[in-house]
């Protein structure tokens, strides 16, 4: 397999410009620092790791029967991230001590992880470790697979750039020559990972950056992977009303492909100054059409945290979402939850809350 680097051009930077939603006033650019003043805390290189190893599962009930088959993945962030799988097949789990962001192959026979400043891969049936070599001064991070489980795609960042620009690179697990899908101008960054669908379709959100130093305004977009046809399918809004001067804030995040290529999944957050945020799990068309609200609650910052890595996961029959939110107790507690597509029999899957992160779901 053979990529060819594709080139930036002035059009993508000012399309991209355009897309994302402009300056707001003062006031809101306020409640931007105040809710999002942390919001990439955590993207500085990460101290050296210990070496990566095995460990007992969780000691915890699981609802086996509610998560239907696959394997699905998360981290649990204490002192390190440990990377727990939930082997939904045979019911049995198992861990992986410090490994930072990591995220499951679709074919559930590898993990593409954070290890330094470049993405490593680690093997589920061998324990084997590889890396992808990074070009100085560039630090890689979030990466996520391709659908044909062969290839990862990640971004870039120059130091001390973690916020706006970046760029996002596809790389061939077997070692073919980088291939450069887009880089972003400073005025906007990442704000989620990006997924891969069989039609190699991406699918991310990017978002505005403030003076502040602060992600906010989210959009969701989709392009091809080598870059064309970036296409807006979830706007960030602000809507003001006749009697307040505070907008009410809408955006998007943590968008992924369906197993089949035909929907996406998003995350969709409204937010009034000094609410919390009312977030809906949204699933809509691959164009951005019928889009249908699966389940909606209450909570904390916890969609529209990159560093967190991928806030939602498709189960591999396309069937049932698995999704993070906070628990509701005020302690700022997370826990793992799944539901049916059509919204039905959502179950909460860990008992004992923590700081999870980075879902994926293989088969």
């Amino acid at each position: 397999m053979v990529f060819k680097a594709i080139p930036m051009k002035t059009s993508l930077f000012t399309s991209l410009q355009k897309l994302v939603l402009g300056a707001a006033p003062a006031f809101i650019m306020v409640v931007a620092v105040l809710s999002f003043s942390r919001c990439w805390e955590g993207l500085e290189p990460e101290p050296a790791p210990a070496p990566l190893s095995r460990i007992a599962g969780l000691a915890e009930q699981i609802p086996w029967e509610a998560l239907g088959k696959g394997k699905l993945g998360f981290t649990h962030v204490l002192e390190w991230t440990d990377l727990y799988v939930l082997d939904i097949d045979s019911k049995t789990s198992f861990g992986v001590a410090n490994i930072w962001g990591p995220v499951i192959s679709p074919d559930g026979k590898n993990v593409a992880f954070q290890s330094q400043s470049t993405v490593g891969i680690y093997s589920l049936e061998t324990g084997s470790v590889t890396t992808i070599p990074n070009d100085p001064p560039l630090t890689y991070r979030n990466a996520d697979w391709t659908a044909d489980s062969q290839g990862v795609i990640f971004m870039g960042f120059k130091p001390d750039h973690y916020i706006g620009g970046g760029t996002l690179f596809r790389q061939s697990i077997a070692g073919a020559n980088k291939a450069t899908i887009l880089t972003l101008p400073d005025t906007v960054g990442f704000g989620s990972p990006v997924s891969a669908s069989i039609n190699n379709r991406l699918v991310l959100a990017i978002s505005k950056v403030y003076i502040s130093g602060s992600l906010w305004k989210s959009s969701v977009y989709s392009l091809n992977q080598d870059g064309s046809g970036l296409t807006l399918l979830v706007p960030a809004t602000s809507v003001y009303s006749d009697n307040s001067p505070l907008a009410t804030e809408t955006q998007g995040a943590s968008p992924i492909w369906s197993p089949d290529g035909s929907r996406i999944a998003y995350m969709k957050s409204t937010s009034k100054f000094a609410d919390f945020y009312k977030t809906e799990i949204m699933v809509m068309d691959h164009d951005g059409g019928n889009t249908t609200v699966v389940t909606s609650f209450a909570t904390g910052v916890v969609a529209f945290e990159p560093q967190a890595g991928r806030s939602l996961a498709w189960s591999p029959d396309g069937k049932k979402l698995a999704f993070i939110r906070f628990d509701g107790s005020g302690s700022g507690l997370k826990h793992i939850y799944v539901v049916n597509v059509d919204g039905s029999k959502e179950t909460r899957v860990t008992s004992q809350g923590g700081d999870y992160r980075n879902l994926s779901w293989s088969r």
